[in-house]
Parts: C-alpha cells; sequence; structure tokens
C-alpha cells in the first residue's frame, strides 16, 4: 500500500543511440555497409536481454 510510484520514460531515440550507434551511422554515410551493419547487429545482440516489465513476470502455464 505505501510503495512509492515512479514515473518512468522511455530514453529518446537519441538518448538510446549512443556510440555504437553514431559510429554505425557514420559507417553507413561513409560507404561502409558491412562495417555498419555488424555495429548494428552489435547493438541488437545487446538489447535483446532487455525484456518488457509484464512479459518479465509473465510465465506460461504448462497445464494450457
Amino acid at each position: 500500500k505505501d510503495t512509492p510510484v515512479r514515473e518512468w520514460k522511455k530514453k529518446s531515440s537519441l538518448e538510446r543511440l549512443g556510440l555504437v550507434g553514431a559510429a554505425a551511422s557514420l559507417a553507413r554515410v561513409a560507404g561502409l555497409e558491412s562495417i555498419a551493419g555488424f555495429l548494428e547487429k552489435s547493438i541488437l545482440l545487446e538489447r535483446s536481454g532487455e525484456l518488457d516489465g509484464l512479459l518479465a513476470i509473465w510465465q506460461h502455464s504448462a497445464a494450457n
């Protein structure tokens, strides 16, 4: 009952871009598509561990 309520806001796309994202964008602009692709895949791999709050606590029922 006394749990504090905290407002959470998702970071803007520029805040989430980060150094690796900026490097990928620069590589793409410079015509280095393979390097840009590698950097973008590394970003996706890093973010794949992030779960939505409801998804993180949801558990599949084996009975269904």
